[in-house]
């Protein structure tokens, strides 16, 4: 589903044009989880949905042809 410019539409990703929300199932893994990563996401995550961190950029990703995808 193609979202507009509304920023309030996604407390996370600032969103674009072509921005589309995809479930993560569809996300094919890069690496396997780090555990200090994931807990520093989790962390902006929340900061960015009250307002007190900046929305992180959309992110790029592959079309793998099997509808899969993999972060750029």
């Amino acid at each position: 589903m193609a979202l507009d410019n509304d920023q309030s539409a996604n407390p996370y990703f600032k969103t674009n044009a072509t921005s589309v929300i995809m479930p993560l199932s569809r996300l094919v893994p890069r690496e396997a989880p780090d555990p200090q990563r994931l807990k520093n996401a989790h962390r902006r995550m929340a900061a960015a949905r009250q307002g007190s961190f900046a929305k992180r950029k959309p992110i790029g990703v592959w079309a793998l042809g099997d509808g899969k995808f993999k972060k750029e």
